[in-house]
């Protein structure tokens, strides 16, 4: 068996790359809310096999969710771009 080369991604033509300018302006947007998505993720870990102790407890996964969809991070333009990627690909 030989070793394949994987091209780098400078070295893919430009038709055949994913076009992500839909859900990211640019790198640094991408980079700032996956430094976000590391920080935040981990706290979901808090709940795992707890959720239905209690309703408090089920209310607070809900609230904790709810705040993930409402992230401030996700800003107008980035979510007005991702719906009109998610209709291209819906049709």
């Amino acid at each position: 068996m030989t070793a394949q080369h994987v091209p780098t991604r400078s070295e893919i033509p430009e038709p055949d790359k994913w076009d992500l300018t839909h859900l990211f302006a640019d790198v640094g947007k991408w980079q700032e809310d996956f430094a976000w998505l590391q920080q935040t993720y981990p706290k979901l870990r808090s709940w795992k096999g707890r959720i239905g102790e209690s309703a408090q407890t089920l209310a607070d996964v809900l609230e904790f969710e709810k705040s993930l969809e409402l992230n401030p991070r996700m800003h107008e333009e980035d979510e007005e771009s991702f719906r009109k990627g998610r209709q291209r690909c819906d049709h």
